[in-house]
């Protein structure tokens, strides 16, 4: 598996937007993305797999890792993307997430911005 994963909702634009701007974020390469909506995905979050698609979250595989979702996936991202974001990626450790904030953010995705595209580029798996 490569890893780190991220699987977002290629169906929703605010989505797009910010894994088009990850991928711009990640000098290193680091990340790879992939559709929620995909046989990888079912493939490799089996049983839970239902379960997260119906989550409106963005679901982030490392390794044999459990999958991190909403705010946790976040912060984790922007810890692995290092220099200044690892100071708000360390977030990601606190025991009290803010799921709220990405919950307002996710119920209201479709209204935030217009469409976009994604670049054909190796790391996006679709």
């Amino acid at each position: 598996m490569i890893t780190p994963l991220l699987f977002f909702d290629d169906q929703c634009n605010f989505c797009r937007g910010a894994i088009l701007k990850l991928s711009r974020l990640d000098h290193q390469q680091k990340l790879h993305f992939s559709p929620l909506r995909s046989e990888l995905a079912q493939e490799l979050l089996g049983s839970s797999y239902q379960e997260l698609l119906k989550a409106n979250t963005m679901v982030l595989m490392e390794d044999k890792k459990q999958p991190l979702i909403r705010s946790r996936a976040f912060f984790r991202i922007l810890w692995l993307l290092g220099g200044m974001y690892r100071l708000i990626g360390a977030l990601y450790v606190l025991p009290f997430g803010f799921d709220w904030l990405y919950r307002i953010i996710a119920n209201n995705r479709n209204k935030i911005s217009g469409e976009i595209q994604l670049p054909d580029d190796s790391r996006f798996l679709m």
